[in-house]
């Protein structure tokens, strides 16, 4: 896992440099959430996905970038005043109080329009593939997908929402993104229509549970070990996976979507174990 953050990392780095435009200040910020200690959660799992169908590491790494920068531009997003208005993330300032609000907008912006750019221009990758990953990052990202759900999560504050509609905001704002990187994978290996199928199916059942167990840790979890502040959900009145469904309930549907996550992955004709091993990491979380 170390290897695979380094290369994401330096290939980050690579695509993404300062400059002496005049309009660097939008780069600088966007660097500045990038060099954000983070896990590469998406991209690894690109990279572990790529090569669980036989491609090769240096094929998948822009694409795994690209879903990299698209998970950042929401988090600066996310963080707004307009949006969740916090002022920590992964235990350093917000772009917007680094900056202000209006580079921290642009900077997001920037992210995502590069994202497609990055793909476009791919070296190792031909035009078919490049056009099934464009249009499976503008599925996943949008108002279907990850856009979609931090609709309903904005519009949710100070409801009960209903538990299928808990589950769907869950589904879109979380498990898509996680659901694409997992794709990206699977199309650079050259997987077949089932075993897209298959990889789909495990990325939402993995994503919910990820942000069910995210919605313990916030509860449970003190501001300096979760790198945000703790219990920022409930003083902001959001609707959660606690809140709507109580801790042991919440607990039970991650372990039964756990459960449904590995029986899609046991499917395949394919060595998954590192994919599994990182999934029980990451499931396995204190909460």
């Amino acid at each position: 896992m170390q290897t695979k953050k380094k290369l994401i990392s330096n290939r980050i780095h690579e695509l993404i440099q300062n400059t002496e435009l005049p309009q660097n200040r939008v780069i600088e910020a966007a660097l500045y959430s990038l060099a954000t200690p983070g896990k590469y959660l998406r991209p690894i799992f690109t990279l572990l996905t790529a090569e669980m169908f036989g491609a090769n590491i240096e094929d998948a790494l822009d694409p795994a970038c690209a879903i990299e920068l698209i998970h950042t531009y929401s988090l600066i997003h996310d963080d707004l005043p307009a949006m969740d208005d916090d002022d920590l993330r992964r235990g350093k300032e917000t772009v917007h109080i680094k900056f202000d609000e209006a580079t921290a907008i642009l900077a997001g912006d920037f992210l995502l329009t590069y994202s497609f750019e990055v793909i476009a221009n791919a070296s190792h990758l031909d035009s078919v593939k490049k056009c099934k990953l464009i249009h499976t990052l503008a599925k996943r990202a949008g108002a279907k997908g990850m856009i979609g759900g931090q609709m309903i999560d904005s519009q949710a504050a100070g409801s009960n929402l209903p538990e299928p509609l808990l589950l769907s905001m869950h589904e879109l704002k979380t498990a898509a993104l996680f659901t694409a990187a997992l794709e990206f994978g699977a199309i650079v290996g050259g997987a077949n229509k089932n075993e897209l199928q298959q990889i789909s199916k495990f990325g939402k059942d993995f994503g919910i549970s990820f942000q069910i167990i995210d919605d313990l840790l916030d509860v449970s979890v003190p501001t300096e070990q979760l790198g945000k502040s703790h219990g920022s959900d409930e003083k902001k009145n959001k609707p959660t996976s606690v809140t709507i469904l109580g801790e042991k309930r919440a607990r039970e549907m991650a372990t039964l979507l756990n459960i449904q996550a590995f029986s899609h992955l046991n499917q395949l004709d394919r060595d998954t174990s590192q994919l599994k091993d990182l999934v029980k990491t990451l499931l396995n979380r204190r909460f």
